[in-house]
């Protein structure tokens, strides 16, 4: 993110620490040490995640950390994109967080495992919400969100709800944040957030892009 910015950008880095060692914290700081860099560490969420369930156990409960984004950040910021920490950005994050959002809660890019709140690991019981089997399923990897939005409207009250009173089924917050926001998350640009399943053929008849589409994705990523 840091080496993809131009000479005359800044970016400010909070890291959500939930349990990190102490020399991969050095390692880190290191690595994001940068006169248009700030980080600021946030670990003040280690016991908020424990009772949520954790159905996807290659995924740790450190996943539900970016629920609580709009309540750990300074009241001031009002637009935040998260990352998850296993992706490389190509293009500058900053033509990202100026990306119209419509009046959405959330920006993001569709699952490609599971595209379609129908798909196998959408969204469960989609139709007793009166969402249609079209109706996209988004990846939470690589999200822009209105934090305003957020607090007036207590998402993460509602989020939280959703994962303790028994309506939880399997993909974590995933599910809770497509479930929960429903049509106010917008959809960006698929390059802002390459998917493996983009280079497993057998994805593409499920995928919702065209040949086109999905070559230009596979050799123009932009994170």
């Amino acid at each position: 993110v840091v080496d993809s910015l131009s000479t005359d950008q800044q970016v400010r880095v909070f890291v959500l620490d939930m349990g990190i060692t102490s020399e991969n914290r050095t390692r880190i700081a290191r690595s994001l040490h940068h006169d248009r860099c700030t980080v600021e560490w946030i670990d003040s969420l280690q016991g908020s995640v424990d009772h949520f369930p954790n159905t996807w156990t290659a995924i740790t409960r450190a996943t539900y950390a970016r629920l609580f984004i709009p309540d750990v950040l300074p009241d001031d910021t009002t637009r935040a994109l998260y990352l998850d920490c296993d992706v490389v950005a190509i293009r500058s994050v900053s033509d990202l967080l100026e990306v119209d959002m419509n009046g959405m809660a959330a920006m993001a890019v569709p699952d490609l495992q599971s595209p379609f709140v129908a798909s196998p690991s959408g969204v469960p019981r989609w139709f007793e919400s009166g969402r249609a089997a079209s109706d996209l399923n988004f990846n939470a990897g690589v999200m822009l969100l209105d934090l305003e939005m957020w607090r007036n409207d207590r998402l993460t009250d509602e989020l939280v709800k959703y994962l303790t009173d028994g309506r939880h089924y399997f993909a974590q917050d995933q599910e809770a944040l497509n479930v929960v926001l429903a049509q106010r998350i917008g959809s960006l640009d698929p390059r802002w957030n390459q998917q493996s399943e983009l280079f497993r053929l057998e994805c593409e008849v499920a995928l919702p892009f065209s040949r086109a589409e999905i070559e230009r994705l596979r050799t123009d990523p932009w994170i």
